[in-house]
């Protein structure tokens, strides 16, 4: 399958809330267009469908999107973000979205000043231990 996508995707962990379908989620990776969502259960190819998408320190934000695609079994939905807005409101929740979006190479950059720390030996790496079952 050849790649579509325009727009780097960053590896980022959000919340996600489907409401209509009391549905929750988290990105897997995120793009300036889309992302991908892991959820508990599928949602139908096709539909169009709003979210909250919790951003850090700003806080929920809901946007819109299609389903383009599930990956089977996965419980991966690929989900681009709907452009066309009809009202002010909307446009300007995607418009932080692509603020907060903006900020990301940044962020990476923290990140990779990071990793270079630890590989130099100056400061450990930590994570958090994974949730319960």
């Amino acid at each position: 399958m050849s790649e579509r996508r325009t727009t780097k995707r960053y590896p980022i962990h959000l919340r996600v809330y489907f409401p209509e379908y009391n549905l929750w989620g988290y990105t897997r990776d995120i793009s300036r267009d889309g992302c991908c969502i892991l959820s508990s259960k599928p949602l139908a190819e096709g539909i169009v469908t709003d979210f909250l998408l919790e951003l850090p320190i700003i806080g929920a934000i809901p946007l819109q999107c299609y389903i383009q695609h599930q990956q089977e079994g996965a419980g991966d939905l690929g989900v681009q973000f709907v452009h066309v807005r009809f009202s002010q409101e909307q446009a300007a929740y995607y418009e932080l979205y692509r603020s907060f979006f903006a900020l990301i190479p940044a962020m990476e950059q923290i990140r990779h000043y990071y990793l270079d720390l630890v590989e130099k030996g100056k400061i450990k790496y930590h994570e958090l231990p994974k949730e319960g079952p």
